[in-house]
């Protein structure tokens, strides 16, 4: 009998975890049959939006819903691993002397670019590429 109330307990409480956040039905059961392993994530309603934001293995993930529970953008921040290895050769045979520090990984109906964040002593320097490897200097700090 224990073990039965255990499994209604669990039951219940699985169909009521997202009830609390600011989302409507329509998006809640997209980012469920799109996502079913996220047993956990943060929602924000930014007007015509709604963002789900969730960590995973290796990084953290953005998805943009529309109020009618399309996908406008993903944005996914990761390591240098997880760049698709076309794009690590281009910018390592590019800024041999700079290192890797993050990837931010940008998908919506344009396609995908990549935001990738490379360092040296002296500077920080965003530089964009596409899928294609076509690449350009975004940002260009000096470090302080």
């Amino acid at each position: 009998m224990k073990k039965y109330l255990i499994a209604i307990a669990v039951s219940i409480i699985s169909q009521f975890s997202y009830a609390d956040e600011p989302v409507n039905d329509i998006v809640l059961k997209a980012f469920k049959e799109t996502f079913p392993h996220i047993k956990k994530a943060s929602w924000a309603d930014a007007g015509n939006f709604y963002e789900a934001f969730f960590k995973e293995t290796g990084g953290t993930t953005r998805v943009r819903y529309s109020k009618d529970g399309e996908v406008l953008t993903t944005i996914r921040t990761y390591k240098e691993e997880k760049l698709p290895l076309y794009i690590q050769m281009k910018i390592k045979k590019k800024y041999a002397d700079k290192k890797i520090r993050c990837i931010t990984e940008l998908s919506n109906d344009d396609g995908v670019s990549y935001y990738i964040m490379l360092e040296d002593e002296k500077h920080l320097i965003e530089v964009v590429a596409d899928a294609s490897g076509y690449m350009s200097v975004n940002k260009k700090l000096k470090k302080a």
